[in-house]
């Protein structure tokens, strides 16, 4: 038994993350797998759930997956930087 590659948290709600096998359909091979990793926190609509991409090794799903999180930082820089925006302008209102 082979153990998984590490998955960061979801990048968007920071949930955790799992992999998804679907069957390859079109393969010669009655084992093959199409992998994909996806959010695990399906109960708030978090968009890592929508969003997933396939591959046909777990370790390509992982390496991909575990590259989006630093969209993580860049959103929560975002978040930050709209909230000071808010603030600012509620400071200015008559």
């Amino acid at each position: 038994m082979t153990l998984d590659p590490p998955l960061l948290p979801c990048p968007f709600c920071g949930g955790k993350a799992k992999f998804e096998e679907t069957p390859a359909v079109m393969s010669p091979h009655p084992k093959a797998a199409i992998w994909g990793v996806c959010c695990d926190n399906a109960e708030v609509d978090c968009i890592g759930y929508l969003m997933r991409a396939t591959y046909t090794l777990k370790k390509e799903a992982a390496k991909a997956w575990n590259t989006r999180s630093t969209l993580r930082k860049t959103v929560n820089k975002r978040r930050a930087a709209l909230l000071s925006i808010r603030t600012a302008h509620r400071d200015f209102e008559p």
